[in-house]
């Protein structure tokens, strides 16, 4: 009998989930990008949700978290979704009436829905998923666009390492706030989740050796170490919960471990050189609840500390105030840009190898400096075409005098244009470029002053020959008809002629 009981209840559990794992969220789903996927592909799939009108032209949040299979990852990031749609109108809530809700965390008994989680080993994430919907906030007058983006487990005991660094490191380049999940207590091995990002940190402030970044500029903005399932009492440490206990905490570890292998000096000082803010988290477990087969994420299941932990979790992340705004190399990217640099990302990691930090400038900065150097040589030619006298006899040396001045007008314009390099960088390549085609426009300027001045002596000559010609005609008259020499009309002409009453003089 009690065989059966059990059986029976193994069977209602299994249904429950597989109802729950059906239900789908009323207003978006998630989107997978596998990093074998073709680029095509990836676009077609991306762009659906960048290029919205509504969105393309927005600066963008992208909340990114990354970590070992089956620690929550989902199940953290589905409670993000229920904030934002309490807090923020999306693109698919657009035409619904909307009140914010304070009360964001839901219903007590409503199941959890969003990014695909379930109990258990088996991983349930694969490659890197975006959420289809995207939202709208504007602060200040500039529109915003909030993007939540989850990815596989990374470090489980079958995983390979290689795409585990491709995922960690391609999330890193994507997002504006990335958290590293990682479960309770630091063993060693786990250190090589933050071993992988001071790798990846490398690769961006590389660029700093070579001149390409401002002394200010960081490559990435927001990093939260966020450790799950916390336990003073299980670790034998008063940390207490919360951004506190995880400062204290991430210092022991780190401090823990100089001397070994790992170079934790280095570790601490390429995350402070690539990251705008770093903060960590101990967040206690859920409860025992998680491991129930027939959990489905009800707020009301949830450890009562868990929830107040969580609460100020999520709204110190995503409330308004606190937003953290996708830069590259200190510039804030729209949601457009945003695509592109993804598609390149993905390129860049479909190799054996990382990428190189040259990969990354070649693609995506060097083009956007090409770009912003044709508009300021665009701009110079403009104002030097509108000033430009080819009809000065000193033309040369106003043209010169022309060309500094509005050469230092352009590039005093383009300097402060926000971008993803070094202002010396640009305005010496934009200075360069100008120079160029100063050389190239001033032949072309003497070959105009030429055709002028042959043109004007063209018309004097012809002028002359007119003249002449009156002359000879005056000439005649005054020979044939000497009735008419004291006539005023005749004084009058033969004076345009250049002649007096005296045929063969000329005033």
């Amino acid at each position: 009998m009690n065989i059966l009981y059990f059986s029976l209840f193994i069977l209602v559990g299994s249904i429950i989930s597989l109802i729950n794992a059906h239900q789908q969220h009323p207003h978006g789903q998630q989107i997978s990008v596998q990093l074998s996927e073709e680029l095509n592909s990836a676009n077609n799939k991306l762009n659906g949700i960048f290029a919205h009108p509504e969105i393309e032209n927005r600066k963008v949040v992208v909340l990114s978290i990354a970590g070992a299979y089956r620690k929550g990852k989902s199940f953290f990031l589905n409670y993000c979704l229920r904030f934002l749609y309490a807090n923020y109108r999306s693109i698919n809530t657009l035409n619904q009436p909307f009140v914010k809700n304070h009360n964001w965390w839901g219903r007590d008994d409503e199941p959890l829905l969003g990014f695909s989680w379930k109990h258990g080993s088996d991983p349930d994430t694969k490659g890197i998923l975006f959420w289809s919907d995207i939202f709208l906030h504007e602060e200040n007058g500039e529109k915003i666009a909030i993007i939540l983006m989850d990815t596989q487990g990374i470090f489980g005991f079958e995983a390979d390492h290689q795409l585990d660094a491709k995922v960690l490191g391609i999330t890193n380049f994507i997002s504006s706030i990335q958290i590293l999940n990682i479960n309770n207590f630091i063993e060693d091995h786990q250190l090589e989740h933050l071993k992988l990002v001071t790798d990846f940190a490398q690769l961006t402030t590389n660029r700093q050796n070579e001149n390409l970044l401002t002394s200010t500029s960081k490559p990435f903005q927001k990093l939260l170490i966020l450790f799950r399932d916390w336990s003073d009492e299980e670790f034998g440490y008063r940390y207490g919960p919360g951004y506190d206990g995880g400062e204290l905490y991430l210092k022991r570890v780190l401090n823990s471990k100089v001397g070994t292998n790992l170079n934790v000096q280095d570790v601490q000082d390429h995350i402070k050189d690539s990251y705008d803010n770093i903060d960590a988290f101990l967040l206690t477990s859920p409860g025992e609840i998680i491991s129930d087969e027939t959990f489905d994420g009800r707020w009301n299941l949830l450890n009562d500390e868990f929830k107040v932990q969580i609460k100020t979790l999520i709204e110190s992340i995503l409330s308004p105030k606190n937003l953290a705004l996708k830069k590259i190399f200190d510039k804030k990217v729209t949601a457009k840009e945003l695509l592109k640099y993804i598609l390149l990302i993905f390129a860049a990691f479909k190799g054996s190898d990382a990428p190189k930090s040259k990969f990354i400038f070649d693609s995506f900065i060097k083009p956007e400096l090409t770009e912003l150097s044709e508009q300021a040589v665009n701009e110079y030619m403009k104002k030097m075409r509108q000033s430009t006298d080819h009809t000065n006899p000193n033309y040369a040396i106003k043209l010169l005098t022309d060309h500094n001045r509005i050469k230092m007008e352009v590039i005093e314009i383009f300097k402060n244009v926000p971008k993803m390099t070094s202002k010396n960088e640009f305005i010496g390549l934009i200075s360069l470029n100008i120079e160029i085609a100063f050389l190239n426009w001033k032949p072309s300027v003497k070959t105009l002053h030429d055709q002028y001045i042959a043109h004007k002596k063209q018309l004097e000559y012809q002028a002359w020959q007119s003249l002449q010609a009156r002359r000879e005609g005056a000439r005649r008259i005054y020979e044939k008809t000497p009735q008419y020499q004291s006539c005023r009309f005749f004084t009058m002409y033969m004076h345009d002629c250049g002649m007096t009453n005296n045929v063969n003089s000329v005033t």
